[in-house]
C-alpha cells in the first residue's frame, strides 16, 4: 500500500499553495514541478528533491506580449529557483504520513509528487 496522509492528499496541495513564494518574473505560465521524497517507516519525509520543471504558456503569446532576451533569461533563472522553493516548502510540511506497507510490513517508499501551478 502506498503512503498516505490521514487528512487526505489535498492537505499537502493546500499547504503548498499557502506557502509557496512565486518569483515575480513568472507570468502567463502553466508550471509543473516534479518532486520526490522518501516516506520513512516513522511517517517522516527525507531525501526531498525537485528534479524537473515543465513550463508552458498559459495563454497564447499572441494575447500576451513576448519578452526580450534578458527577460527570458531572468524568467529561466526564476523558474529554476522554483525547485529550491519546492524543497523549502516540502521541508516545512510537518504532518506525519501513514507509511507504505508491503506484505503487512511497514517500509520506506519513494513518492513522486507533481505540483501544478497556473500563473496568469
Amino acid at each position: 500500500m502506498k503512503p498516505q496522509l490521514n487528512e487526505g492528499m489535498y492537505t499537502l496541495s493546500m499547504f503548498i499553495s499557502d506557502n509557496f513564494k512565486f518569483p515575480e518574473a513568472i507570468k502567463n505560465k502553466k508550471i509543473t514541478i516534479f518532486s520526490s521524497f522518501i516516506v520513512e517507516p516513522d511517517g517522516t519525509l527525507t531525501n526531498i528533491k525537485a528534479f524537473h520543471v515543465n513550463v508552458k504558456e498559459y495563454l497564447p503569446t499572441t494575447v500576451v506580449k513576448t519578452s526580450t532576451e534578458n527577460e527570458k533569461i531572468n524568467q529561466l533563472d526564476q523558474i529554476e529557483s522554483m525547485k529550491a522553493e519546492t524543497v523549502r516548502v516540502l521541508k516545512l510540511f510537518k504532518k506525519t504520513w501513514i507509511p507504505a506497507t508491503k506484505e503487512d510490513k511497514v517500509v520506506r517508499c519513494l513518492y513522486n509528487y507533481p505540483i501544478n501551478f497556473n500563473i496568469e
